[in-house]
């Protein structure tokens, strides 16, 4: 790695430190857990025939030797006990990351 790479790794180890949640994926494969930062971005606002369904979405940064290789679809509880879908899963091998959008499942509605 380059100098300015290490460096951005040991910031975000250090984060990870002080604000990292702790996630389990829920699947049959894994449900080791692991740390991640959650990056909230602004509410999903679905235009849908039956009206408005605000949803709470994040980005989870995880490194890329603790992903759990999650795909579109699969589930997560956070160390809050919210559960969150993920949407989608960017690994881009240039950055020790990998990049889950995720959306907040609502109790009692989503499954």
């Amino acid at each position: 790695m380059s100098l300015g790479l290490d460096a951005r790794r040991e910031g975000f180890l250090a984060q990870l430190d002080v604000d990292g949640r702790t996630v389990t994926p829920l699947s049959e494969e894994t449900n080791t857990p692991f740390q991640a930062l959650l990056e909230t971005q602004s509410v999903l606002d679905p235009d849908l025939p039956l009206g408005s369904d605000l949803r709470e979405v994040t980005i989870a940064h995880v490194l890329a030797e603790d992903d759990p290789e999650s795909k579109s679809g699969d589930h997560w509880r956070d160390d809050q006990q919210n559960k969150w879908k993920v949407v989608k899963r960017e690994d881009n091998p240039a950055d020790f990351t990998v990049k889950y959008n995720l959306m907040r499942l609502v109790p009692g509605i989503d499954k």
